[in-house]
């Protein structure tokens, strides 16, 4: 903005970065052996369960992020017009680094979620969407602005799995 002439001077020029210079991001490929943590299939287990306590939709779509490996995002942003009978396309437009469509291939587990989950998403073009829950109803919420649905947010089903799961 300073460049472009927007601002006279840069509103956080002298100020530390958070965490110091020794602080360096961390990555999926990044390894430490001394550590030797693993996620067990007890642990697994138990996560699975817990997730019953949830909204209907937070629970299966996070379990549908554990049946197929795929992004929350992804999972969040599918649509039942990219369910097909033997996969599921995940559209350009939502995969992180925009290269291309992906396919998902169904499996008898997955078939089983979706079956699910159509009786909670109704009419809505989302697998998953905004929705509300209370005393055990579920109620699809709608976009103020615009009056139709929206995906859940995965910001709002990751406090729903903390505050659920603690």
């Amino acid at each position: 903005a300073v460049d472009e002439d927007m601002l006279d001077s840069n509103p956080v020029a002298g100020m530390k970065k958070p965490g110091g210079p020794q602080q360096r991001k961390t990555r999926a490929l990044d390894y430490n052996p001394d550590l030797q943590e693993c996620v067990d299939n007890g642990e697994i287990r138990q996560f699975w369960i817990g997730l019953d306590e949830l909204n209907p939709l937070h629970k299966l779509a996070t379990r549908m992020v554990l049946m197929t490996a795929q992004r929350p995002g992804e999972v969040l942003a599918a649509q039942w017009a990219h369910i097909f009978e033997d996969y599921w396309t995940i559209p350009q437009s939502v995969t992180k680094n925009k290269a291309g469509a992906h396919r998902v291939p169904r499996t008898p587990m997955l078939d089983g979620l979706l079956d699910e989950v159509k009786q909670y998403s109704g009419e809505s073009p989302y697998l998953f969407p905004q929705s509300r829950w209370h005393e055990g109803e579920l109620t699809v919420s709608f976009n103020a602005r615009t009056g139709k649905p929206a995906p859940l947010d995965t910001s709002t089903v990751s406090k729903a799995m903390r505050k659920a799961l603690a």
